[in-house]
């Protein structure tokens, strides 16, 4: 995580070493006769004004320390909070497990059953059982009962949810705006180019009203060039024995089963809304109600040989309105009647304060980045695996609709974009590094695809505007998790993702100098800065980590820094990140600093007691003596341990909600190094994420991964479940 200044919910531990207690240094040979000299100096009246003197002085502390408490992250600590003297005579052993965990986690076989302690998990996946993709091999034959039940309640048997009518408040604006039944207060102030249908949906803003910075002299980028980039992958013939391939084969189809026990589910319980609720096996509808799940379904059904499932899925597609935004609670929708949805106002004759719950009220504006990502950036994907046209045209319907959310006068996004609305060169206010940075490959492929250089153009303006940007509290190309590009300073907020000036050089093929120095001055900062050695974690050599710097925080009137040593579960694609850059620009410390950040967060997930990774893990610090407990072993020796459950962790989030940043990074460092561990890690983490997840309704989060007994939550499985994870 960069640049986080935020106060977070676990203390942070990490401190900068002047805050540590120093160190007496011994006498010197000549300290008995100077104390024997002092001992002379403080006889008599001088040492009752010298008494006197120490003791306001100690009151005067007291006082001012109890009114000023230390910054925010820090804490004061000395031996009687818990540091250690060095023990007296020789220390006691330390104790090291292997890998550095307290739990070891089995490779399982891949046939016929990677599960034997859970009969369950072997029983749910195969109930949907679709047959085997041609060329699989080492696998069962599709069973008679197996057919029989597709039939029942397999492939689309369902149909998509209803259309529904227009919200009643676009009507009333609609009608407003067209002289029907309006009173004059009730007209809609309406910017350059924003206008309604006479069925109430808003209309997309013609592009000639848009604010693109041409007016004002700027020139865009080139959109591409025949520039050769380096190979990434590893150059290798397939070497594999027949062994290998058969294992393979047969990973990939409990892979893929996996993959339809939840798709299944959505199917019979969540149709047609954003996600399922696993345990109840209802729905929510957390991004517009277009559903966010089938759109990122696409290019998993098309991977995956799923060519009926496809159909479904491009069914739904060519339904949805992009103009209608459905509200997050289902239960408005149980009718396709307008009259029979609950009202979306208060009618006027009810106080303003009796309003409807806000999860039953239609929003009134999209997400920009989730929509970008989850929806834009799903059709593309699809197109580009299909050449449907269908997911083409729907992309540039789509990036129609958002193009006037990029029409500021600093080019960044509207984080939140109402739909038909005209940015028009207006202020955007703080937004989030990571979502403003972080949609250029979208629009620049869409672009590429059409040939229409207007949304290369408008995402350009972004990345200017994100190179020049400047704050006093910036470091080169570091960039603060939040910012206001209106005005420059400083501010906290969540995690940033630089991936995307890496993809978007190896996307433009080189063709702007722009993303290349701007994705190594802000790695080669990072080396200085975040990326820092974890060594407190006995048994585990070249642990690495990307944790938080707060930097130059103002706390009464100081401003303050200090890192902290954490790893975050959403930092994890790093390690993809940095894999790609060392191959593309010959950059071999990035390479080895990629396989050892990725080999953390894998181990991440083996030093927990399920084999999932939490959501944060806060890492003791190594000058930091409360990390050891001295411990009892087997034979009645004693020897000293870090404290931790995982070893070396001091507190976290062990929230598990199936994120795929590890094993992104996982694939990554498969696919550069050729290396065939890689692929056993993430078969490790595979199997450990089936058992600890799955129940009868799919695949559920896990609110402790640290627990003997699973407990888990029944939030919306992310879209990014089915086409990442």
């Amino acid at each position: 995580m960069i640049l986080d200044s935020s106060s977070s919910d676990d203390d942070d531990e990490t401190l900068p070493l002047s805050t540590y207690p120093p160190r007496s240094p011994p006498p010197s040979p000549g300290f008995a006769s100077r104390l024997q000299s002092y001992t002379r100096f403080l006889r008599g009246p001088r040492a009752l004004l010298l008494a006197v003197l120490l003791t306001v002085y100690l009151a005067l502390s007291h006082y001012n320390n109890s009114r000023r408490s230390p910054p925010l992250g820090y804490t004061s600590l000395g031996p009687q909070d818990g540091f250690e003297k060095a023990p007296e005579g020789p220390q006691l052993p330390i104790l090291v497990l292997p890998n550095g965990t307290r739990y070891q986690h089995p490779l399982r076989p891949s046939w016929p059953e990677p599960w034997p302690h859970r009969p369950d998990v072997a029983s749910l996946l195969s109930s949907w059982r679709f047959p085997p993709t041609e060329g699989t091999i080492g696998v069962d034959a599709d069973s008679v009962e197996n057919v029989a039940r597709r039939v029942l309640v397999g492939q689309g048997t369902k149909a998509p949810r209803s259309q529904f009518e227009v919200p009643k408040e676009s009507l009333r604006d609609a009608d407003a705006m067209f002289g029907r039944d309006a009173e004059e207060w009730k007209v809609p102030k309406l910017s350059k180019g924003e206008g309604y249908g006479k069925d109430g949906r808003p209309l997309q803003v013609p592009r000639d009203a848009l604010h693109t910075g041409r007016n004002a002299g700027w020139k865009p980028p080139k959109l591409g060039s025949k520039k050769a980039l380096p190979r990434v992958q590893k150059e290798s013939k397939d070497t594999r024995t027949e062994e290998h391939k058969i294992q393979d084969s047969q990973r990939r189809e409990w892979v893929r089963k996996a993959f339809l026990h939840l798709w299944e589910n959505y199917k019979e319980s969540a149709w047609g809304h954003d996600e399922l609720r696993p345990l109840s096996k209802t729905a929510t509808d957390n991004f517009n109600g277009w559903s966010a799940t089938i759109f990122d379904s696409l290019d998993t059904l098309l991977l995956m040989g799923l060519e009926e499932e496809y159909l479904l899925a491009r069914e739904h597609v060519t339904q949805v309105d992009f103009s209608y935004l459905t509200p997050k609670d289902p239960r408005a929708y149980s009718s396709p009647s307008a009259e029979a949805l609950p009202p979306l106002s208060p009618p006027d004759a009810l106080p303003r304060m009796a309003s409807l719950p806000l999860e039953l009220i239609s929003p009134q504006a999209v997400p920009t980045f989730e929509t970008t990502i989850r929806y834009l950036g799903a059709l593309l994907a699809a197109f580009d695996l299909s050449a449907d046209p269908l997911m083409l045209a729907r992309a540039v319907e789509l990036g129609n609709w958002l193009l006037p959310s990029l029409s500021t006068r600093s080019g960044l996004l509207v984080p939140t974009y109402k739909l038909g609305s005209n940015s028009n060169g207006g202020l955007v206010g703080q937004v989030v590094f990571a979502e403003v940075a972080s949609v250029s490959l979208e629009f620049t492929r869409l672009s590429q695809l059409t040939g229409d250089p207007i949304y290369f153009e408008a995402i350009s303006r972004t990345t200017d505007t994100l190179d020049n940007w400047r704050a006093a509290e910036r470091l080169p190309h570091l960039f603060p998790t939040q910012i206001n590009p209106d005005e420059p300073r400083f501010l906290p907020g969540v995690y940033s993702a630089y991936e995307y000036l890496i993809k978007e050089h190896q996307l433009l093929q080189g063709a702007s100098e722009q993303y290349l120095r701007m994705y190594t001055s802000a790695i080669d900062s990072a080396y200085q800065h975040l990326i820092r050695p974890i060594n407190v974690v006995p048994g585990k050599e070249g642990m690495v980590t990307i944790g938080d710097l707060h930097f130059r925080e103002l706390h009464e009137g100081e401003l303050k820094s200090w890192y902290s040593m954490r790893l975050d579960h959403l930092t994890a694609f790093a390690g993809g990140m940095l894999g790609l850059g060392a191959k593309l620009l010959d950059r071999p410390k990035d390479m080895e600093t990629a396989v050892n950040f990725t080999s953390t967060c894998v181990w991440a997930y083996e030093a927990t007691r399920s084999g999932l990774a939490p959501e944060i893990m806060q890492f003791w610090v190594e000058s930091d003596s409360r990390r050891w407990e001295t411990v009892q072993m087997a034979d009645g020796s004693k020897a000293r341990a870090v404290k931790g459950d995982p070893m070396g962790v001091h507190s976290g989030n062990n929230y598990h909600i199936q994120r795929p940043e590890t094993i992104e990074s996982v694939w990554y460092m498969y696919r550069l190094t050729g290396d065939r561990a890689w692929q056993d890690k993430g078969w490790m983490m595979f199997t450990n994420w089936v058992a600890a997840t799955i129940i009868e309704g799919g695949f559920a989060h896990v609110l402790d991964v640290n627990r003997s007994q699973l407990e888990h939550d029944d939030s919306g499985v992310e879209s990014f479940v089915y086409g990442e994870t």
